[in-house]
């Protein structure tokens, strides 16, 4: 759970809104300037607009183990509760974990983080095939790409938003 937690903690607000989204708005907001910063848009596309992908394996796994890491299951795991018979515990960790997921809409939020993950993924590539050849680009080159820029800055802050709604703690309903 507590690594979990930290991973959590790290991705979504220390990397990716305060590190990747603002990247991303200032990569926007650059392209809007009457006379924009070339190598500033070159710097931004060549390295940190990709620094996703160095991350996408983080995010994949706070979703793939959110729901075994933060279930109250956990808490017959190891705590107060484990010391309960088997028969008890294995229907009450069942029950108390059908409505941890009902409550807080846990297998909902994974599959629009699972589909999220799989826009994000699908927007870089395109952005990665139409700037290629980045190096000879002129201000029109980047106003080409500009929807796309916005459509992955769109969905990374759904996903930051789809994490911040997991949860932070284990909660028993």
């Amino acid at each position: 759970m507590e690594k979990w937690c930290h991973t959590k903690i790290n991705f979504s607000h220390d990397w990716l809104r305060n590190i990747y989204l603002r990247s991303l708005d200032s990569f926007i907001k650059q392209i809007h300037y009457v006379k924009p910063d070339i190598e500033f848009l070159k710097e931004k596309i060549k390295s940190e607009i990709p620094e996703i992908e160095l991350k996408y394996n983080e995010a994949t796994w706070l979703i793939e183990n959110c729901e075994s890491e933060m279930s109250p299951r956990q808490y017959f795991i190891s705590g107060p509760l484990s010391k309960m018979n088997n028969d008890s515990k294995d229907w009450m960790s069942d029950l108390i974990h059908s409505m941890w997921l009902f409550r807080y809409s846990i297998q909902e939020l994974l599959q629009k983080g699972r589909h999220l993950l799989t826009e994000i993924s699908k927007n870089l590539e395109i952005i990665k095939s139409k700037t290629a050849d980045v190096e000879d680009w002129r201000h029109e080159d980047y106003l080409q790409i500009y929807d796309d820029v916005k459509i992955l800055r769109q969905n990374c802050k759904e996903f930051s938003n789809i994490l911040s709604e997991l949860p932070n703690e284990i909660k028993i309903t």
